[in-house]
């Protein structure tokens, strides 16, 4: 068995490491670096900031309007990971009975 293992497993048995191309190891590459990340957001907050000292950006706004562009928002950038939700049927609401482990009456 030992020599079994030294030589990779049991003939014909698949081997845990990659073999061919298509098989490789791959790692996870961000979509948008760190540094940009950051740089953006210092970017937006100080710009923003600014902008609280000038009257013409003091811009009456429709309270509905704010809520409506809140959720297109949420909706468009969460879209990806809803889909996915939606695929595997992850539920992260607990809805109906619990199910109770370790009671007496079994």
């Amino acid at each position: 068995m030992a020599d079994e293992l030294e030589e990779g497993g049991e003939e014909g048995a698949r081997s845990p490491l990659p073999s061919s191309r298509d098989d490789d190891f791959r790692p996870f590459v961000r979509r948008l670096p760190e540094w940009q990340f950051w740089l953006s957001s210092t970017r937006a907050t100080l710009i923003s900031f600014v902008m609280t000292f000038f009257m013409i950006f003091d811009v009456p706004v429709y309270w509905p309007i704010l809520v409506m562009y809140f959720i297109t928002l949420f909706v468009l950038t969460m879209r990806r990971q809803i889909q996915h939700m939606i695929k595997y049927r992850y539920v992260p609401f607990d809805w109906g009975r619990k199910a109770r482990y370790g009671s007496a009456d079994r």
